[in-house]
């Protein structure tokens, strides 16, 4: 079984939206990232945790209102949206299944979730322990 490290990070103070560009969070985008990050680690990438941020979460009733919404904003459809590892949405099993994809795909082990979104997310760190 994999293990996961998630932690709550309140970003506030450290992130705003004139920070991020949306198009470097594409998948192809991360993909790209990930090879080169591989790549200079050489024979040390096996033993080096990937992590990221994931900005935007939603998980339980109304999942699919805040994804529409965020999506809408950053001008990432459906598909997009799923695909990018910086947004987990939809149902409990759905954002487990997503992890398990980010772990597979990526090699992604430590994820960030947003302090206010803790309430939700605990069905999912129970689901994967």
């Amino acid at each position: 079984k994999t293990a996961y490290e998630i932690v709550s990070r309140d970003w506030s103070s450290d992130v705003c939206s004139s920070d991020l560009v949306f198009d470097s969070m594409r998948a192809d985008a991360v993909s790209e990232r990930i090879a080169l990050v591989r790549q200079r680690l050489g024979a040390r990438a096996p033993q080096v945790t990937l992590h990221v941020n994931c900005y935007w979460v939603g998980v339980g009733e109304h999942w699919k209102a805040a994804a529409d919404g965020v999506g809408g904003f950053i001008g990432y459809d459906g598909a997009a949206l799923d695909a990018t590892p910086y947004a987990l949405y939809g149902e409990v099993s759905q954002v487990v299944e997503k992890i398990h994809r980010l772990h597979e795909q990526w090699g992604f082990t430590y994820f960030s979730i947003p302090s206010g979104n803790l309430r939700e997310f605990a069905p999912v760190i129970a689901a994967l322990q």
